[in-house]
């Protein structure tokens, strides 16, 4: 397979092709949806869905939130503030 790069989402896009993976779903403890990347055994960035909130908006805000911490080391976690 070849490794392709995203136009949208340039970021998850190479953390998918490093072996990376995107979690969506449900959260039965907090009653909420998130976004959950890793790497390997590395989390990275946690978002939470807003209200109304459409997936393209969540991706992009994951994206944004990937490219922090590869390039910033700042690390978004909406999940355990």
């Amino acid at each position: 397979m070849t490794k392709q790069t995203s136009q949208h989402w340039p970021h998850l896009q190479e953390l998918i092709n490093n072996d990376g993976s995107i979690n969506i779903g449900t959260i039965a403890s907090l009653s909420a949806c998130a976004a959950v990347p890793t790497q390997q055994r590395n989390v990275c960035p946690q978002l939470l869905f807003r209200e109304g909130e459409q997936l393209t908006a969540l991706l992009d805000r994951l994206d944004t939130a990937v490219a922090k911490a590869i390039y910033d080391g700042i690390y978004t976690d909406e999940i355990n503030r």
